[in-house]
């Protein structure tokens, strides 16, 4: 049969796609125009043209979008990587596929991994993320946690772990805008 992949979704999955993706873009076009308005450096719009210019893209050609046939087929108007932008990197698919797109847009990403140890980042997602910010030229910085606190928290029914991520995510935050 000579398949290369094979994919199935509901229609429903579509519509809901879409629909994100045309929030998005309302969104993005919300934020140039507001960037246009203040003058803002032109330089820094850049990779964010990039990302509305795919993600229209992608709307047009929702069910069969190939981001490398796009990529190979598309050139982009980079700046000289002075659009910083912080990409959180777990070493997982997501994670790794937006810092990939991050830095094919034109971004000049900065990627940040909170490390609570061996059992929870496991070697070969280190390994991953060494080896993908190497291969890619992206700067890496690991931020060590304590996560004893919030496993024993969580397991007594105290604390639930998305909400000490958030906290750590916003003390994060404010670091570094210092």
């Amino acid at each position: 049969m000579k398949i290369n992949k094979i994919h199935v979704e509901s229609y429903s999955d579509y519509l809901i796609k879409e629909y994100r993706m045309k929030l998005s873009l309302q969104k993005l076009d919300s934020f140039i125009k507001e960037q246009e308005n203040e003058k803002s450096n032109q330089s820094f719009l850049a990779p964010i043209e990039n990302l509305k210019s795919i993600l229209e893209a992608k709307i047009e050609n929702i069910y069969n979008f190939d981001f490398t046939e796009y990529f190979n087929n598309h050139d982009y108007e980079f700046s000289k990587n002075e659009n910083n932008a912080i990409v959180a990197l777990s070493g997982g698919v997501d994670s790794s596929f937006s810092l990939v797109i991050a830095k094919k847009l034109g971004f000049n990403p900065i990627a940040v991994t909170i490390d609570p140890g061996t059992i929870i980042l496991p070697k070969q997602f280190k390994d991953n993320i060494k080896k993908l910010c190497k291969e890619i030229s992206v700067k890496h910085k690991y931020i060590p946690m304590d996560y004893t606190e919030i496993i024993q928290d969580s397991l007594s029914g105290n604390l639930h772990p998305c909400e000490m991520f958030k906290r750590n995510c916003l003390c994060f935050i404010q670091l570094w805008e210092r």
